[in-house]
This record gives structure tokens, sequence and C-alpha cells, in this order.
């Protein structure tokens, strides 16, 4: 909750009034619209995951808006930003940044972009942004590489963690101070050619399965523009030891046969998952981000599904016999 808390901290200086979201309506958007326009909330800060359902309910269409929204934590889906781009009545701004950083490094405001795509905008006063390669050298603009910070908000280090703490804190090599570090995000992002920052995911969202590299956001971002789903996270699970594979989990109301075939006229094969799993909303942690933890095993979703129904015949007990001992 530090990260929310920095921003508060500043508006309450300013005069602003707090009011924190009650537990029970972060699960309810109906509920949670209603309080923030019974307490005419100004300023709303969220995550993503939070958001959508917002606007799936009408948010932009209700008689009081926030006028100012702070969004981050999470990436926007190319969607909800065309979205909320195209709305004038509010304004949300787009903030990234790691709690390593002081929270927010870069930022950028959703309305009136006129590019379809989600961007993080340009580093913050007294922050230097770097995309760099494997052994933190620069690389040419438009070509992706690791978010590097350096100045002011950065951090000392983890506290008790020096392993750590050496490995996202290094010398900055474009610093003529002693002692000036650059934390490395572990981050994906590039430069575009007008000077800002496009987020392109986790570097370690990267797997590689069977001997193929396999992009896990590509796969997600392939997803998402099927007309059915609403959302959807990839992921390479081994419920199994040595039997490693390709799970989708999606919010949709169609099926996944056809959400298989969408993939196969998008994507090689190799990225189609071997399992897909649907839920009616993906589980959130506390604030409001991603629980891959919570995701269920394909099994587990499988065997809640139906009810067991034990052999009747005797080819079924012979058959049920030969896979116990199988």
């Amino acid at each position: 909750y530090f990260d929310a808390v920095m921003d508060r901290v500043v508006q309450l200086i300013d005069g602003h009034c707090l009011h924190i979201v009650p537990d029970a309506l972060r699960v309810d958007p109906e509920a949670m619209l209603a309080w923030l326009e019974q307490h005419r909330i100004d300023s709303f800060d969220c995550t993503p995951a939070q958001l959508k359902p917002l606007l799936a309910a009408g948010m932009l269409e209700r008689a009081w808006v926030p006028p100012l929204v702070m969004m981050g934590g999470d990436a926007l889906d190319a969607e909800a930003w065309r979205k909320l781009a195209a709305t004038d009545r509010t304004r949300v701004f787009n903030g990234y940044g790691p709690t390593e950083c002081t929270v927010c490094t870069a930022g950028v405001t959703i309305q009136g972009s006129l590019r379809p795509e989600p961007f993080i905008g340009r580093p913050v006063a007294n922050l230097n942004a770097y995309v760099l390669d494997a052994r933190q050298r620069l690389v040419p603009f438009g070509t992706p590489g690791e978010l590097c910070f350096s100045g002011e908000s950065v951090t000392r280090g983890y506290l008790g963690r020096p392993d750590l703490t050496a490995e996202r804190f290094v010398p900055d090599p474009f610093s003529a101070e002693p002692g000036a570090r650059l934390y490395r995000t572990g981050d994906k992002g590039r430069w575009r050619p007008d000077g800002t920052l496009e987020f392109m995911g986790r570097l370690d969202f990267q797997v590689k399965l069977r001997g193929y590299r396999i992009e896990l956001g590509e796969i997600e971002a392939t997803l998402r523009t099927h007309a059915g789903v609403s959302d959807a996270v990839a992921l390479v699970r081994e419920d199994v030891p040595g039997d490693a594979r390709l799970v989708a989990y999606v919010v949709t109301d169609g099926d996944t046969e056809s959400l298989r075939e969408h993939l196969r006229r998008h994507l090689p094969e190799y990225m189609v998952p071997s399992a897909f799993v649907t839920l009616p909303a993906l589980p959130l942690t506390p604030n409001g981000k991603l629980d891959r933890k919570a995701l269920p095993s394909p099994e587990a979703r499988l065997r809640t599904a139906r009810s067991y129904v034990a052999p009747a015949t005797p080819a079924e007990v012979a058959l049920a016999s030969l896979w116990e001992e199988l």
C-alpha cells in the first residue's frame, strides 16, 4: 500500500479529504460507483484490474464521474485505453513506476491521446530513464530492452537483502557522480520515436518451453482481441514435475474451442495453450493486482465442475482398475 499512500499524503497536505474504499465495495462495481457518487470523490486511485469492471458497469455514463483517475500498478489493455482516450468526462493519468524508485517514474494523461495503443509517457523530473540490453548498454530507439532508472528518487536497496540489492541496484555507467546507482526494473520496454516510453511486460514473462521462446504477453494480447474475451492471462504451469505446459485463463462468455482457433490464426502452434480455464473474473490481490498464485490448475477446475460417478458395469470396473494400476 506504500505506492498509493505517497500520493494521498501530498493530497492531504493540499487540503483534500481522504476516503478509504471499504473492502466489500472492491468486488462490487455498482456499489463502488454509488460510493464514488455519494462522497463526490474527485481523485480516485486504482489499478487497471479495478477500473475495467467500473467501465463495464457504466462509469463514464454515471451522473458523477471522478474528475481525475490515477491509474497504475499494472498494464492497461488497448480496448480500455481507447475507451478512456475518447472520453472528456474524466482525466485518467496512466502512471508507471516501481516502489524502488519511490513509485512513479513516468506517466501520461490518456485523454486526447492520438495513439491507439497504451504507453507510459515520459520520465518525471529529476529521474533518468534508460533502455538497456543484458550488458547494460544503450539500445537504439524502437528496440526492446530492460527499463532502468537513476536519479533522486532511486532508493538505497532492500533491507537485509544485500544479494538482491547488488543484483538490482548497480553502478550507474552514465553518471560522473561517485556512488551513483542505476535501478534495473526487470521490465521490458522501448523508446518511441516521439520520445515516450512503451511498457512491454516483464522480462521474466518470456518463457522457454520445449525449446521455443514464448512471450506470454503476446498470447494474452491476442486472446483479448477476441470479441468474447474481456480479460485473459497466460502462464506456464508444472503441476506434475517434469510436465510443463502452457495454460490460458480467460474471462469469456464463449467456448474455448473458438479461442483456440482464434490463436491458431494469429500465432504459431507452439504458442497455443494446451489448456484453457474459464473464470468469472481473474483473481486479484488485496491491492488490486492480478493474483497469479490464486489461478487454479486446469485439473482442479475440472474436478470442481463435475461430480464423480462410480464405475457401474463390469467393463467400467475393469477399466478403472487398470487406470488405478497405471
